[in-house]
């Protein structure tokens, strides 16, 4: 999942917002406590990965 969102054009600051909401989102749903680790460290590739990047 880290590798598609970081393939993901960020340059439009809409997209990166909806990206780390769908990471916020999954990581409060208790249901899916099981890989609350990976998904945390997804977000966090996602988060360096585009850390520099400029919005349009």
């Amino acid at each position: 999942m880290s590798y598609e969102f970081s393939q993901t054009a960020t340059f439009v600051k809409e997209n990166y917002e909806a990206i780390l909401r769908f990471f916020y989102n999954i990581l409060k749903n208790k249901h899916l406590n099981e890989i609350h680790d990976v998904i945390l460290r997804d977000k966090t590739y996602f988060e360096i990965k585009h850390e520099k990047r400029s919005f349009l």
